[in-house]
C-alpha cells in the first residue's frame, strides 16, 4: 500500500490500496502543491512493516506548457529525413512527436520523437521514400498533459538533378541580412546552353549570423534584361537549413537546399541568361546570406535596393553593395537532343546515348519511326539501357530517349 502526506504530519491519501511488491511504482504527480509532503508504504499482508520517507519532499504546479524550438526543414532529395527540435519546460518527462504527410492527403502519420542526449534535444528519421510536396508539425506534451505546436512547415522531397553551376569558391567569408522585404541578393547565371532546366538551387546561409535561429527565405528566379533582373519567372518561400543533432557547428559554410518545380511539379525551362534572389520576409528573424570575398570576382553578384527600387551590381560604389561573390548555385541540365546509338546484341536492343547531364533518363519504343513512342520501355540514370527480347516481338523497333528528373 502507498500513502501521501502532502502536510506532514496530517493525514494520509491513498495513492495505491495494492500493489505488487516489485520494488518501484511510477505515480502521475497531482495537485494541489505543497512543499510538506512524504511517502509511507506498508505492507498489507504485514501491516508492522511500514516505512515513511526520511524528508519532506516538493510538489510544484507546472507554469505553463512546453516551448518548441525548431528549424524548420530545408528541401532535400526523396529518403529519410532527420527532424531536430529543443523542447524546454519547468519539469522533466517532456515527449515529442513529429506529425506529417504529403500535400493533399487527408491523414497525418505520426513519428516519436527520442532524446539526443543533449540537453532538451530530440530526434527523429522521417522515411519519405516519394517525391512530392510534403507537410509537418512537432508536438510536445510535458507531464501535466500541458501541450505546444509547431507551426504547420512546409518542404519538397526531389532528386537533384544535373550538375551544378557556381560562380564563388565554396567558402563564405562574409554575410549580409536585411530585417526589411525589399532587399534581395541575386547571381546571374549563363547555361552552356539553352534550353537550360534549371531544377534546384543551393544558398549558402550563416549558422549563427545575426543569431542561431532560423526561418524561411524567399527564391525568386528572373529572366535577364539589359545586364540586369528582368522579368520574375518564379517565387517561393523555403525553409532555411537542414536538421543536425547537436546544431550546426559555427564557423562553416552551410547550404540551404531548395527545389525549384512550378505548379505542375516540373523543374522550369529557360532559353537565356537568367537571375536566382534570395531575401528574407518581413519577421523578427532573419537568415544571413553568404559571400566569398577571397575567390575570384566573378562580377555577377547584384542587390536590389528597397529604398531606390532598383539593382545595382555590387562592384558598383552604391553603399549597401558589398564586393564578392553571392553563395548561390543552380542545379541543373542543357536540353540538348542526346545522341543515341542502338545495335543488336542476340534479341536484345543495347541502346547508348550521349549525357546531357540529366539525373535520369526514359527510354520509350513505338514500332514506326513518326508514332507517339507511348511504350515506356524503363528508365536508367546513365547512358546504357538494354531492351530484353526486343527483337522477338517485333521486326523494328524505334526508340526514343529522354532526359528527366525522375525515373
Amino acid at each position: 500500500k502507498i500513502e501521501l502526506d502532502r502536510s506532514y504530519p496530517s493525514s494520509w491519501e491513498t495513492l495505491y490500496a495494492s500493489t505488487s511488491n516489485d520494488g518501484v511504482q511510477s505515480w502521475i504527480v497531482t495537485s494541489p502543491a505543497t512543499s510538506d509532503a512524504r511517502i509511507r508504504i506498508s505492507s498489507i499482508n504485514e501491516p508492522s512493516a511500514v516505512d515513511v520517507s526520511a524528508g519532506n519532499f516538493t510538489i510544484v504546479e507546472s507554469v505553463g506548457p512546453p516551448s518548441i524550438q525548431h528549424d524548420p526543414l530545408d528541401d532535400g532529395e526523396p529518403g529519410e529525413v532527420l527532424v531536430v527540435a529543443f523542447a524546454y519546460d519547468d519539469m522533466a518527462g517532456v515527449s515529442m512527436k513529429a506529425f506529417h504527410r504529403q500535400v493533399g492527403a487527408v491523414e497525418w502519420d505520426s513519428t516519436a520523437m527520442s532524446g539526443t542526449g543533449n540537453p532538451n534535444e530530440f530526434s527523429a528519421t522521417l522515411s519519405l521514400p516519394d517525391a512530392g510536396d510534403y507537410e509537418y508539425y512537432l508536438r510536445a506534451i510535458d507531464v501535466g498533459s500541458e501541450t505546444d505546436y509547431t507551426d504547420v512547415y512546409d518542404f519538397q522531397l526531389y532528386p537533384f538533378c544535373g550538375t551544378t553551376i557556381s560562380y564563388d569558391n565554396g567558402s563564405a567569408d562574409r554575410f549580409n541580412w536585411a530585417g526589411v522585404e525589399e532587399f534581395r541578393w541575386a547571381v546571374r547565371f549563363t547555361p552552356a546552353a539553352t534550353p537550360f532546366v534549371l531544377c534546384g538551387a543551393r544558398v549558402g546561409i550563416s549558422p549563427d549570423k545575426p543569431d542561431a535561429a532560423h526561418t524561411h527565405f524567399y527564391v525568386e528566379v528572373y529572366d535577364e534584361s539589359g545586364g540586369e533582373p528582368g522579368t520574375l519567372l518564379f517565387s517561393d518561400t523555403t525553409s532555411s537549413i537542414g536538421n543536425v543533432v547537436g546544431g550546426l557547428p559555427t564557423r562553416q559554410t552551410h547550404w540551404a537546399n531548395v527545389v525549384l518545380r512550378d505548379g505542375s511539379g516540373e523543374p522550369l525551362e529557360l532559353y537565356g541568361d537568367f537571375f536566382i534572389a534570395v531575401g528574407n520576409p518581413d519577421t523578427l528573424i532573419y537568415e544571413a546570406f553568404a559571400r566569398d570575398t577571397t575567390g575570384t570576382n566573378s562580377d555577377r553578384s547584384f542587390l536590389y535596393d528597397g529604398c531606390t527600387e532598383a539593382w545595382y551590381n555590387e562592384n558598383d560604389a552604391w553603399e549597401n553593395c558589398k564586393v564578392g561573390n553571392r553563395l548561390i548555385r543552380a542545379l541543373g541540365y542543357t536540353q540538348s537532343p542526346p545522341e543515341v546509338v542502338v545495335y543488336r546484341a542476340g534479341d536484345d536492343a543495347e541502346l547508348h546515348w550521349s549525357n546531357t547531364g540529366a539525373p535520369f533518363y526514359r527510354i520509350y519504343s513505338d514500332t514506326t519511326p513518326f508514332g507517339a513512342y507511348a511504350t515506356l520501355e524503363g528508365s536508367a540514370s546513365d547512358t546504357l539501357f538494354v531492351d530484353i527480347n526486343a527483337a522477338s516481338s517485333s521486326d523494328k523497333k524505334f526508340y526514343r530517349v529522354m532526359s528527366s528528373t525522375l525515373p
